[in-house]
């Protein structure tokens, strides 16, 4: 399997697509199953195993090509602050720690990126085994502004207020995980539907998406072509333009009369927007809203709408930093995100062309 590979990036490469391609997760709970990994060579001749099992088999099959991993428990919800004196009993999960690279594998998906952990399990508290021993470390940091989202929409809008729509997107770090879940986990009709359901309305007639995911890294593309039957509404003489009608930053949070505990939002992300709309030839524009600038703690978006020749074109910056604040400044974080919403969804008036 690795014959003729001296480097040792491309050997634990190897290992880890391996035990991706050749073995299943089945989650094994009971009596001692829930806390004692199976042996390697059980999930060698069954091609099955818990998060124990296959973290261990990972770690004996490097072992033998001589490269140091480490056996490592982690809990992959909350972060747990423990006292440096003792750990506490709190783990859900194990993944696998390789010193020379300094990187993690999370080796219960068949779809993750080698060397990429999941934005769930990056700068947490675990407990490694080390030479027999436990040892307590931390998981990589993971820099929010790698996880990004790059979407190029191309509008063709009809009089008749139909559209066809080519979408180009590109989704990196924690932004391509759903759709590398996607790629890897269905198929046929499921994969059509969910991917119009996600992106856009349910009249909507959507081709089957091209989606290419990365082995190497956490990135995944899509391209898209779909028609809106009413992208636009009329009105007499008038048509009526959302210009963002399905890309929008829609995360808005619920009122919280008396919120008691700290808001957290620990991911944040980068995502840069381009949508250009071919007018109809028979229509001029008649008003259209302005860019808008945000500037927060919590985040910036900057916008604009451009005039070409026969076409309109929306740019859009936005950046959402990772958020933790007392429950008293809700209502703060609530404020920036329904501002966010709004910017987002810009509209204009196309006003038939007199004869």
């Amino acid at each position: 399997m690795v014959t003729g590979m001296e480097n040792s990036y491309e050997k634990v490469q190897k290992v880890y697509q391996y035990v991706q391609d050749n073995t299943r997760y089945v989650g094994i709970q009971l009596g001692i199953g829930g806390w004692q990994p199976f042996p390697a060579e059980y999930v060698d001749q069954n091609k099955f195993g818990d998060c124990k099992a296959l973290s261990n088999y990972m770690v004996s099959a490097l072992q033998y090509l001589g490269i140091d991993a480490h056996y490592s428990l982690i809990y992959t919800k909350d972060h747990l602050n423990y006292p440096e004196e003792y750990f506490a009993n709190r783990f859900n999960h194990a993944v696998v720690y390789v010193p020379s690279l300094d990187e993690w594998y999370e080796c219960t998906s068949s779809a993750s990126p080698a060397g990429y952990l999941g934005a769930d399990n990056y700068d947490k508290t675990v407990l490694s085994v080390v030479n027999g021993k436990g040892v307590r470390t931390r998981t990589s940091e993971w820099d929010y502004s790698k996880n990004t989202e790059t979407e190029s929409v191309v509008v063709k809008l009809e009089a008749d207020g139909s559209a066809m729509i080519d979408a180009s997107l590109s989704y990196r770090g924690s932004c391509s995980e759903h759709w590398n879940s996607v790629k890897h986990y269905l198929r046929g009709d499921k994969l059509h539907d969910h991917v119009k359901e996600r992106l856009f309305s349910t009249s909507s007639k959507m081709d089957d998406p091209q989606i290419i995911a990365s082995r190497a890294s956490p990135h995944v593309q899509l391209k898209v072509t779909a028609e809106s039957i009413l992208y636009a509404k009329s009105s007499g003489d008038r048509l009526f333009v959302p210009v963002n009608e399905f890309f929008t930053t829609d995360h808005r949070l619920d009122a919280a009369i008396e919120r008691k505990q700290d808001l957290i939002i620990r991911e944040g992300y980068i995502g840069d927007l381009t949508i250009t709309i071919d007018l109809p030839p028979d229509y001029d524009i008649e008003s259209m809203d302005e860019g808008t600038t945000i500037d927060s703690p919590y985040g910036t978006l900057s916008s604009s709408l451009t005039v070409g020749e026969g076409k309109v074109t929306f740019e859009r910056k936005l950046t959402k930093h990772p958020v933790h604040v007392q429950a008293s400044d809700y209502s703060a974080v609530r404020e920036f995100y329904q501002k966010l919403y709004t910017a987002d969804s810009p509209m204009i008036v196309l006003v038939r062309k007199r004869t």
